[in-house]
């Protein structure tokens, strides 16, 4: 239902922030105690949760008047590149992907400067649940594509600042305005797939908007290892993260609406 589509984005997303204070805090205890047998068996745990959950699910069915349902016709790729923006939810959502992957990145940052990276983690689960708990029905009360760029300029903005950082007060800060950003700008991607696409067509929407996250995912380590040796630690991460702040701003301008474009 369209009127619940707002609170709905904001619960997934809550949920997957629950790792940030279980999980997370459990695998650094683990690693630190030498229990690294317990911490290797944690990913085949949760894919064979997330195996026994997706076989329970339902095929979606549309209704129609006479209250007989049938199997949803769904479209073609070709359709979905001829009826949707998909050119700039590919940019979009690699972009913003690329910017949510640099905690990949940061660990090896801030251990360089002998910074403890859980402060940074711990301090975005913490921005991210904050505000999508106190502007949880935000979503509902305004077009939901233009958070997506506004929200992954702060995430970018935050990153800069971060390699600046010297305290551990200075990876709280910073880490909870990330958190922040990443709030609003991770669901507002996923509502990409809703907000601008048929229902016949949301699935391959769906898969593309995840696929442009994830192959950020594939990259970011290749430039991690060239920029590193290239450019040392510090450097890398300071033009990453001027990268980041640019897409950001063109994403901004990419999804505003036309009235303001205009």
């Amino acid at each position: 239902e369209e009127s619940k589509r707002g609170i709905g984005f904001s619960l997934v997303y809550v949920g997957s922030l629950i790792p940030m204070f279980t999980v997370v805090p459990l695998t650094d205890d683990l690693v630190r105690s030498g229990l690294d047998q317990y911490f290797m068996l944690l990913p085949l745990a949760a894919a064979a949760l997330s195996f026994s959950l997706a076989v329970r699910l339902h095929p979606a069915v549309s209704h129609e008047s006479t209250g007989q349902g049938k199997p949803m016709e769904w479209g073609t790729y070709g359709d979905l590149f001829r009826e949707t923006p998909a050119g700039k939810i590919i940019f979009s959502c690699f972009f913003f992907g690329l910017c949510d992957a640099s905690i990949v990145f940061i660990g090896t940052m801030l251990m360089e400067k002998s910074l403890v990276p859980s402060w940074f983690l711990f301090s975005l689960g913490v921005g991210a649940l904050f505000v999508r708990t106190a502007g949880r029905n935000i979503f509902n009360r305004y077009q939901r594509t233009v958070f997506a760029g506004p929200s992954f300029l702060v995430m970018a903005l935050c990153l800069l600042g971060l390699s600046f950082a010297r305290t551990s007060l200075g990876l709280v800060l910073w880490g909870f305005f990330y958190g922040m950003g990443m709030g609003y700008g991770y669901p507002a991607h996923l509502a990409l797939t809703a907000d601008l696409a048929a229902p016949r067509l949301r699935a391959k929407a769906s898969a593309l908007v995840h696929f442009s996250m994830d192959l950020s995912w594939f990259i970011l380590p290749l430039y991690m290892g060239f920029g590193c040796t290239l450019f040392g630690t510090q450097q890398a991460f300071r033009l990453f993260a001027i990268i980041c702040i640019i897409t950001a701003g063109m994403t901004t301008v990419m999804w505003l609406p036309k009235k303001l474009s205009s």
